[in-house]
């Protein structure tokens, strides 16, 4: 364990690619018993809101809703202020800004700034404009996973930035889902409205997608981004009573939670929490032919063949035998969105894949993205706070927060 005593209480901004864990930190002499602002601390708490029904802390005016139903950006703000609130006299901030809207990452940047005067910053981040001018930074590093390289000042450190050339995909999309040429809609929602309690989320929300399309969805942090996608997915009992079409039927005439959800895929950061860590790459990928958590019953010749191609095709064949928990996050992130893949599913939503990688590796995945797209006839959605310009999607539905709930309007592709 590293002392309190051998850390000098100064400012440090370490570059780090996605690899980087918190298990790493001994290596770049940061106490691991520090105060920490990462993802994996948020979701500890996360799950013992929901285990215990009751809030550690609350933001705004969500003092009577559980901090594990918050959005993620609205955990990570209040998580912040938790770790403030005690007064610490070292802070350590893993990739803060990430899920923040730009209102969010604005007012973080300006608490930190307001911090240094009283305690000291070790900001980690895989992005080189986390390294923002207004903390003064006594010392700039990047980490390549072995050693620790000092960088003169932000200028400098610009040049770790540039992002080289893009692997080339082939995808192995074979279609593993009867009757999927049949399905014309894949949802239709008509002026949807939702509350929690007092609270207004949705206010009239119409929004269609049919089969090929490729959509952005983006909103602030707690515009009910993931509240409207759980209408679709089907583990919200708001949806009943709502007019919802999904799959050219309407919702309630019949369908089950599961015959919704073997059409579809799905990712989040917050999914990987969910799945045993023991079971190696081949069964995590091969599991997303099952529509469960795990392997419940022995995989068809043909779910192991295409398993097996996918894994040949992303290059992982010395990883397919190891275990997930052996991973680094962004290797974890990868392999579970081609899980969410690999079916070939009628509808993939990504929800803020990217979060956690560096440049060249958010490059990478949404180059396999629009790869896809191409080659695919999935629907997909791609969920973020902001607009990302290297997604060649077809539109864009933005989410904008007002009093008597988030209104949406629909766009071209910025």
């Amino acid at each position: 364990m590293i002392s309190h005593s051998t850390i000098s209480m100064k400012n440090r901004f370490v570059l780090v690619d996605y690899t980087f864990t918190t298990k790493l930190l001994k290596q770049i002499d940061v106490d691991p018993s520090l105060p920490i602002f990462d993802l994996n601390s948020i979701a500890k708490f996360a799950e013992r809101s929901e285990r215990y029904q009751k809030n550690d802390f609350h933001i705004e005016t969500k003092e009577k809703q559980l901090f594990s139903t918050y959005s993620s950006g609205e955990k990570k703000w209040a998580f912040f202020h938790y770790l403030i609130s005690n007064d610490p006299k070292e802070l350590v901030l893993l990739n803060p800004f990430d899920s923040l809207d730009t209102e969010r990452e604005l007012r973080l940047k300006s608490e930190l700034q307001k911090y240094q005067n009283r305690g000291s910053i070790t900001l980690i981040s895989t992005e080189v404009q986390d390294c923002f001018e207004q903390i003064s930074w006594d010392k700039i590093e990047v980490f390549n996973g072995q050693i620790s390289t000092p960088i003169a000042n932000i200028q400098k450190l610009e040049d770790y930035s540039q992002t080289s050339n893009l692997k080339t995909f082939e995808l192995p999309l074979n279609k593993f889902i009867a009757n999927q040429k049949d399905i014309q809609t894949i949802f239709e929602l008509k002026n949807i409205q939702l509350s929690y309690g007092n609270e207004a989320i949705l206010n009239r929300i119409n929004w269609t997608v049919e089969k090929n399309n490729f959509w952005q969805l983006i909103g602030p942090n707690g515009s009910g981004k993931s509240t409207l996608l759980s209408l679709v997915i089907g583990d919200n009992p708001k949806a009943y009573g709502q007019d919802i079409t999904i799959f050219d039927r309407p919702k309630g005439s019949g369908e089950s939670v599961w015959d919704i959800k073997k059409k579809i895929g799905y990712f989040s950061p917050s999914t990987i929490l969910s799945y045993p860590k023991r079971k190696s790459v081949f069964d995590m990928i091969c599991s997303g032919f099952q529509d469960a958590i795990g392997m419940y019953r022995k995989p068809s010749d043909l779910e192991v063949q295409s398993t097996q191609k996918w894994i040949e095709r992303m290059g992982w064949n010395s990883l397919q035998n190891r275990y997930l928990k052996h991973l680094s996050t962004g290797e974890q992130r990868l392999i579970m969105i081609i899980r969410a893949m690999i079916k070939h599913p009628a509808l993939l939503i990504l929800d803020e894949p990217a979060v956690g990688l560096d440049t060249q590796s958010k490059s990478q995945l949404h180059h396999l993205i629009n790869t896809y797209v191409e080659q695919s006839e999935s629907a997909v959605i791609y969920v973020s706070h902001k607009p990302i310009g290297e997604l060649r999607a077809n539109d864009s539905i933005v989410l904008k927060k007002t009093k008597s709930g988030s209104i949406s309007t629909i766009n071209p592709p910025a």
